[in-house]
């Protein structure tokens, strides 16, 4: 019988590939969004995601580069995060990141591509990434910790929200990048939403030194479901008791640190676990 988390990891996965045959059978962008704005609210951006991960690939193809995917950005900026995301589907796909050109990107865009080149990875390269624990080859290393956090987000999906496996997979990587794994559980987690309080709990335990990555995770998604005018009760319970603040609190936080987006992802994060620790030293 599955979980709740396990039934909403499923409307996941349709909602994507319904998404990305929809993006192969639709050239018109304009007909496309407006086949993608059907899709229930709760999950929209996750068909913006596998709408970009195709379009991005049918650009590779052709030679354009990313010719149509900045249109795509330009209609759909809404859901801006989660069309990253896609394109980091595409380039792990491809095994490729030189197939983009970096320079124009908001380096906090640039940090989703590489968090979904994790994502992807993880969970269809689970022998070499999970088990044999490596990062693939084409990840530059300056990537590797927002690559982490798409790898942590891969492996609450494999797991279905169940915490005893999650740990145990955790255990498998080295200490250096358990951090960020539990920054990309704490988005999954927050994101797909299904949780009861015991799986909230059990995961801060478990989480430990980490848990104020699950609460940075938090923070992330509240900031991409705000934009995305998709915002959703069991959020709000996550950002609550991960942080013990409101996702307005949160999101104010983020909206600061974003003004300086010069900084890398390492700085990023560092300021935002400073920040939120000024809010509530509780943590």
């Amino acid at each position: 019988m599955k979980t709740t988390i396990g039934l909403k990891i499923e409307n996941v996965k349709t909602i994507f590939q319904l998404a990305k045959e929809n993006a192969r059978r639709l050239e018109d962008l304009n007909e496309l969004i407006i086949c993608l704005d059907q899709t229930q609210k709760e999950f929209i951006s996750v068909a913006y995601e596998g709408a970009a991960m195709e379009i991005a690939l049918q650009d590779f193809a052709s030679g354009n580069s990313t010719k149509r995917l900045p249109e795509f950005l330009k209609r759909a900026k809404k859901h801006t995060t989660q069309i990253y995301i896609g394109l980091g589907w595409a380039i792990a796909q491809e095994k490729n990141p030189s197939l983009i050109s970096t320079e124009k990107i908001d380096p906090r865009m640039l940090f989703r591509i590489w968090d979904g080149c994790g994502y992807f990875d993880g969970i269809f390269k689970q022998r070499q990434t999970i088990k044999g624990q490596n990062r693939l080859a084409y990840i530059d290393q300056n990537n590797y910790r927002a690559y982490d956090e798409g790898m942590g987000r891969s492996l609450w999906y494999l797991a279905k929200g169940d915490n005893k496996k999650i740990k145990e997979m955790v255990k498998l990587f080295s200490e250096e990048r358990h951090s960020d794994l539990w920054r990309g559980i704490g988005i999954a987690c927050s994101y797909v939403g299904g949780f009861n309080e015991s799986t909230l709990v059990s995961l801060k335990i478990s989480a430990g030194k980490h848990a104020m990555q699950l609460c940075i995770g938090n923070a992330m998604v509240a900031e991409s479901r705000i934009q995305a005018e998709s915002p959703t009760i069991d959020m709000e319970i996550a950002c609550d008791f991960f942080c013990n603040l409101k996702t307005e609190e949160l999101i104010s936080i983020t909206e600061t640190i974003d003004t300086a987006k010069e900084e890398n992802f390492n700085q990023w994060i560092n300021k935002m676990e400073n920040e939120i620790l000024k809010h509530n030293k509780s943590l």
